[in-house]
Order: C-alpha cells, then structure tokens, then sequence
C-alpha cells in the first residue's frame, strides 16, 4: 500500500464522517424546527389568520384587475413603441 491509496482512503473516510454528521445535523434541525413551530403557535394563530385574510383579498383584487393590467401593459408598450419610433427618426437614422 502506497501513500497516494492511504491518503485516498482517508480522504474517502473523512467524506463519509462529514455526510454522516450533515445528516444528522439536518435531522436535529428539522426536530427543532418542528418544536419550535409546535411551541409558539398560539402566539402564531392571529398572524396566520391575517395572512391568510390578506392573500385572499389580494387574490381577488388580482382577478379584478387583470384587464385593467392587460390594458395598462398594451398602452405602455405602445406609447414606448411611439417614443422609439419619433426619436429613430429624430436622429436620421434610415433602415433599409
């Protein structure tokens, strides 16, 4: 056994013991993540219940107002398309 196997060897141990405790590291996070959720969801309930009336509402003001979006995006761009058009012709600029 030569010194490049061995140190290849270590190499391959050390990436197993770090994938072993990234592992577990994950898991004990996921643990603490879930008791932190479980512990403070009573002080969560109101905040979650607000959200939940915001979204609704913006959901429905969104449904409202696509039209108006649409028509507001088509108008931008053909005002831009203007713009471009008047100042391709201010500079002299000529296509072929």
């Amino acid at each position: 056994m030569n010194g490049h196997d061995a140190r290849l060897r270590e190499r391959v141990l050390w990436i197993a013991v770090v994938a072993v405790l990234a592992t577990s590291m994950t898991w004990l996070a996921a643990v603490a993540a879930v008791v932190t959720v479980q512990s403070h969801s009573p002080a969560q309930a109101p905040t979650l219940a607000i959200l939940h009336a915001v979204t609704r509402v913006a959901v429905a003001l969104y449904v409202r107002a696509l039209p108006l979006l649409s028509l507001t995006l088509v108008g931008g761009m053909m005002l831009a398309f203007t713009v471009r058009r008047r100042s391709i012709r201010s500079r002299g600029v000529r296509h072929v």
